[in-house]
């Protein structure tokens, strides 16, 4: 069973300095904020809360099927969390053997944009339901500037809407030996973010 992947760039170029302290601080601290998707417009049925830093900035989305963004250093910075949410067919049957399928390795890079690099697809499972991760890499040009984009993306099903939250890191290409260790340096609060999903009616 193939789905589409919604890649979105949402990208600053304010400023492109190095980083005072590690990017999960913060979150590890305490100071996060919270954000739920019940009753929204754009989550077509999906209910589930996550978890932030609180200085990251939430904007609404521009686009359809983007419910929420969360741009790091109060919407200043270079990193994105971005909750996106894709219908599928109401008819579509979808029972245990499709879901293993669509959260394999070879199912999530099925996934991917037709720009995107694959790096690796992992099945995984948020509260006992099955999910997966998908990480890729690509390179796009934007207002006149080429941008490396590393993504890690989870993505699970609620009914029959997908659900991906994609977390960003970006960097110039003209500076691409760089970008690796913002990478490394954002990937336990990306880790960390995605461990606060949780679903809105598990346990009512």
């Amino acid at each position: 069973m193939k789905t589409i992947l919604l890649f979105v760039i949402s990208f600053s170029f304010c400023h492109f300095t190095g980083l005072a302290q590690a990017p999960a601080t913060e979150f590890i601290d305490g100071k996060v904020s919270k954000f739920s998707t019940k009753a929204h417009p754009k989550a077509k049925g999906a209910g589930f809360s996550i978890k932030y830093p609180a200085s990251w900035a939430a904007k609404e989305g521009e686009r359809p099927n983007i419910v929420q963004r969360f741009v790091s250093e109060s919407g200043k910075g270079l990193e994105n969390i971005i909750i996106i949410t894709t219908s599928l067919p109401p008819q579509l049957p979808i029972g245990d053997s499709d879901l293993k399928a669509l959260f394999s390795p070879d199912g999530l890079k099925e996934m991917l944009p037709d720009s995107g690099k694959f790096i690796r697809g992992t099945s995984t499972k948020i509260e006992g339901f099955p999910a997966g991760i998908l990480e890729f890499s690509l390179r796009e040009a934007r207002a006149g500037l080429e941008i490396d984009m590393h993504i890690t993306s989870i993505l699970f099903l609620q009914g029959h809407t997908m659900v991906q939250v994609q977390c960003q890191v970006g960097f110039l290409s003209s500076k691409a030996s760089e970008l690796p260790s913002r990478i490394a340096a954002f990937r336990p609060l990306f880790q960390l973010v995605m461990n606060s999903i949780l679903f809105d009616d598990k346990w009512k």
